[in-house]
């Protein structure tokens, strides 16, 4: 059974083999009895395209080291989305990885909409709004 649970630094640690590239962050951790199985993470980075460079953006990432069911990763967007709504965040960000069937529908069902005026080189990125 997988059960949902606030991950800490030391799970990203063990999780990734380096700790979390920014001070800004929470991340939701799947756990198969001790075992970390996929961690969902929001980081804030400095927006460099703002004028002032003083904006912190969020963004979205899911990573596994197995397939995991589709139901548990909505269950860590959606535990992750109404976290940051909760706190006052206005907008999340992420990248589509094309690799994964169904990725880009499952973006718009999240409420991402693709944010062209951001892209990253040839990647598109997706925002998704959260003042509402």
């Amino acid at each position: 059974m997988l059960v949902l649970r606030r991950a800490t630094a030391d799970d990203f640690l063990a999780f990734f083999g380096r700790p979390p590239p920014t001070e800004i962050w929470f991340a939701v951790a799947a756990c198969r009895g001790d075992e970390l199985v996929a961690i969902g993470s929001v980081f804030w980075f400095w927006n460099a395209r703002s004028a002032s460079n003083h904006v912190l953006q969020a963004w979205a990432y899911i990573d596994e080291k197995e397939p995991m069911p589709a139901v548990v990763k909505h269950r860590i967007a959606l535990r992750a989305l109404a976290i940051l709504r909760a706190e006052g965040e206005t907008a999340i960000y992420s990248c589509c990885n094309s690799s994964i069937d169904g990725a880009e529908r499952w973006l718009r069902r999240l409420g991402f909409l693709p944010a062209p005026e951001w892209a990253i080189g040839n990647e598109m990125v997706w925002r998704c709004d959260l003042s509402n």
